[in-house]
């Protein structure tokens, strides 16, 4: 099929009965979900509830102060408020097309400025977006499709993944964002004017997008895609978001070790959670790389999404074995709080007799809903091991007006060449606007010290490999080498950040005799008599032997803890070897 078959743009006529009121009962205050399953959260706690609904996976539900919970839809039929299909929502797409295997399959976007109307996006598990238009002043308030929709049954963009979110803009309309299968993300604006089909396309390098879900941070500037990845690698990954003007821009990769299925933000967006062979994992996103120092939670089902409720609590499928699949949630706690205060909670609210299959209902936004400060909160980081020659250029985005720079400079560029926060101020259709820079140094100054027999760099690399000469010292890969003859020896460390350095030292007048003797100045070994364990403290890895008056060998290893508890009582001699299977000391034991 060929791509954009709509390349001119209808604007969608709507007249709106009245401006969008302010109730106190969010639009995501009732979830619909999976088979019959709902949850009402307008109760002091959330209270399960049952609806019509059968979604294998994507869903969208939608509700408000006024009227309650409105209408739900699996992206193909749509339910009304008391669980009855409306009378045209029976087959939104047509006979040829279906959502239920799809991760994001309908999203409901209240159109901009009205009471009347929402639009509800589908998105086909044969990647083809479809929208229709709900009139919610027909069949006396309870609203259906309205036939008359020029949009109505007419593919808007094809070769999509299964991933479709709504964001909020921030002068008054919303973001609708679908993914192509590969290196493309598209934002369709949606407006007062209504749907413009010439959305705004994003290249992110070579990322694959295909299965499983994305969400928008809170602050509508950040978004997590899961089990993406460059080259087939499965990976969980973060891009920021202009809401200014649609675009994407590629930030890190949060985890190389997998995607998950879901995933959800912290209410302060500091945290993401998401899952990896049924383990719930928690980021913490002020780390450059949050994978490396990712937190393991508790269990959950082994394709949970995450959807964060209006309770400023985070939702998950449990992974109690106990309890029927799908029929209860588990939930964070406190989810801004880092560690296991965040408080994981396997099973808290019971579903049954309906349950939850895959999929929660993906979020409902309003139009310029951008929480106060939004504006002014883009970030970029650059952690650096070494400043490039040239320095490092900043690129503003577009602006509809001048720029200035921290230094005062008014160009669209900025090159610096230290470690510094930087930011330039620009206007745009929302207003001012203020981009922060970081530039972080995470270069490493190694050093040697030499105190025979062993060399020893700092701790806390996450790399070690030394050399004799040009020879890689094969097993050598902690802080501490112990050397035994002269030469030039080096090491190369690394840390966590990917940054490197190198030193050397060259060792002269090495007398061999004296390594064992220094070696085993170093070596401790107590207590001595001992009745039941006698340990090792040693500066480098040994191996043992524990030998009776006879010559025997009664035990033997390379633990530094020994359980002698089972020995007879008499005299023991300990032998103590090093890697290469020379012997370092032989220690009278006596066993009480």
């Amino acid at each position: 099929m060929k791509r954009h078959i709509l390349t001119f743009l209808i604007l969608l006529i709507c007249l709106p009965i009245g401006v969008q009121a302010q109730y106190n009962i969010p639009e995501n205050s009732i979830w619909a979900m999976g088979e019959g399953a709902g949850l009402d959260f307008n109760a002091t706690i959330p209270t399960p509830v049952s609806t019509a609904i059968y979604a294998i996976e994507g869903c969208a539900s939608v509700s408000n102060g006024e009227y309650g919970l409105r209408f739900y839809t699996n992206g193909e039929t749509i339910w009304n408020a008391l669980g009855s299909v409306m009378p045209h929502g029976d087959d939104v797409l047509g006979p040829a097309y279906s959502t239920l295997s799809t991760t994001q399959g309908a999203v409901i976007v209240p159109a901009p400025g009205s009471d009347r109307y929402y639009y509800t996006f589908s998105l086909a598990t044969n990647g083809i977006l479809f929208c229709n238009r709900i009139d919610m002043s027909l069949n006396n308030g309870l609203g259906d499709v309205d036939i008359s929709f020029p949009l109505r049954y007419l593919p808007i963009e094809d070769s999509l993944s299964e991933k479709m979110i709504a964001i909020p803009g921030c002068n008054n309309n919303v973001w609708l964002l679908v993914c192509g299968l590969k290196s493309k993300i598209y934002a369709y604006e949606v407006t007062v004017a209504g749907l413009s089909l010439t959305p705004v396309i994003s290249f992110v390098n070579d990322f694959r997008f295909d299965v499983s879900g994305m969400k928008a941070s809170p602050g509508a500037d950040r978004i997590a895609i899961c089990n993406t990845g460059v080259g087939g690698a499965g990976m969980l990954a973060l891009f920021d978001f202009d809401y200014t003007n649609g675009r994407v821009v590629y930030d890190r990769i949060v985890d190389s070790s997998g995607g998950g299925y879901g995933c959800s933000f912290s209410p302060d967006g500091s945290k993401l959670y998401s899952t990896r062979q049924q383990t719930v994992f928690q980021y913490n996103l002020d780390d450059y790389y949050p994978g490396i120092s990712k937190i393991p939670l508790g269990m959950s089902a082994l394709s949970s999404d995450f959807k964060l409720g209006v309770d400023g609590k985070i939702y998950f499928i449990s992974g109690n074995a106990n309890v029927g699949p799908g029929t209860a949630l588990g939930r964070i706690e406190h989810p801004n709080i880092l560690g296991s205060a965040a408080q994981y909670r396997d099973t808290v609210i019971d579903l049954s007799p309906n349950r939850i299959i895959l999929g929660f209902p993906n979020e409902v936004v309003l139009a310029g809903n951008i929480p106060p400060g939004g504006i002014n909160r883009v970030v970029k980081d650059t952690s650096i091991c070494t400043m490039p020659s040239g320095g490092i250029v900043f690129n503003a985005a577009p602006a509809a007006g001048g720029y200035t720079w921290d230094n005062n400079s008014t160009g669209n560029t900025r090159t610096v060449t230290q470690a510094g926060i930087y930011f330039v101020r620009y206007n745009t259709a929302c207003g001012t606007r203020v981009d922060t820079f970081k530039v972080i140094d995470r270069s490493i100054n190694a050093t040697l010290q030499f105190t025979k027999p062993l060399l020893r760099t700092e701790s806390g690399y996450t790399q070690y490999r030394w050399y004799k000469g040009d020879t890689l010292l094969t097993g050598e890969t902690g802080e501490i080498l112990s050397i035994r003859s002269n030469g030039s020896y080096s090491v190369v460390v690394e840390n966590q950040w990917g940054c490197r350095d190198s030193v050397s030292i060259q060792v002269t007048g090495y007398a061999a005799i004296d390594e064992t003797e220094q070696l085993s100045r170093l070596i401790s070994i107590y207590p001595n008599p001992t009745s039941d364990y006698l340990y090792i403290k040693t500066p480098v890895p040994v191996s043992y032997r524990l030998c009776g008056v006879d010559g025997r060998v009664y035990l033997k290893g390379k633990e530094n803890t020994i359980d002698i508890a089972d020995l007879a009582k008499g005299l023991y001699f300990l032998q103590l070897y090093d890697r290469n299977g020379a012997r370092i000391r032989t220690e009278k034991v006596l066993k009480l």
